[in-house]
């Protein structure tokens, strides 16, 4: 068994009423839980994600097409 993580995924207009639970590998980019998103439950239209780790907030899908840390 690989190590992973456990996350929790939410919109956060409503972050009660919207979630899920997602496994993803340690060594896993962003990359690839975000286009895992896009797939499964969000619109193609192009919205901005952005992930909290900790104290740092990190979006995606930038003009470039780049993460994007703030």
């Amino acid at each position: 068994m690989s190590e992973g993580y456990l996350v929790r995924v939410s919109s956060a207009e409503q972050p009660g009423m919207y979630w899920m639970f997602v496994t993803i590998p340690i060594d896993a980019p962003l990359k690839l839980l975000d286009d895992f998103l896009r797939e499964t439950w969000l619109e193609c239209c192009g919205h901005l994600s952005e992930f909290v780790i900790g104290s740092r907030t990190i979006f995606s899908r930038t003009e470039s097409g780049i993460l994007a840390r703030q």
